[in-house]
């Protein structure tokens, strides 16, 4: 997971549950928000800079959720390294079809919306 805001955090949850999936890092550049949400999952594996997720190998997907605007230079970084991402919109899809030339990337963009109450 990049990102530990509160969007990310509710991420967590939902991907935690869900039968066999692990989060396995987290990554933010505000330490006391990433060491602070690590704490609260139980999540050892920790990064201020999302460049350090690909090298250390083991993971399957990234799931981006800090600030709109990081988005897509963090899309596009995963799909150069094979690394598939899930992604909140907006999304800069022909972009990162150019990003990940020939490899086996796959991507999701979804859109999280809330139910407004009655008034």
């Amino acid at each position: 997971m990049i990102g530990c805001g509160s969007f990310a955090r509710n991420q967590l949850h939902a991907r935690r549950a869900i039968a066999g999936v692990q989060i396995l890092a987290l990554c933010d550049r505000d330490a006391g928000r990433l060491a602070e949400t690590a704490a609260r999952f139980g999540i050892a594996r920790t990064y201020a800079n999302a460049d350090a997720l690909p090298v250390d190998g083991g993971l399957d997907v990234v799931d981006v959720a800090p600030t709109v605007a990081a988005h897509r230079p963090l899309v596009e970084a995963a799909a150069a390294t094979s690394l598939h991402a899930i992604c909140q919109k907006p999304f800069a899809e022909r972009a990162v079809i150019r990003a990940r030339g020939d490899s086996s990337f796959h991507s999701l963009c979804h859109a999280i919306w809330m139910p407004v109450p009655s008034r």
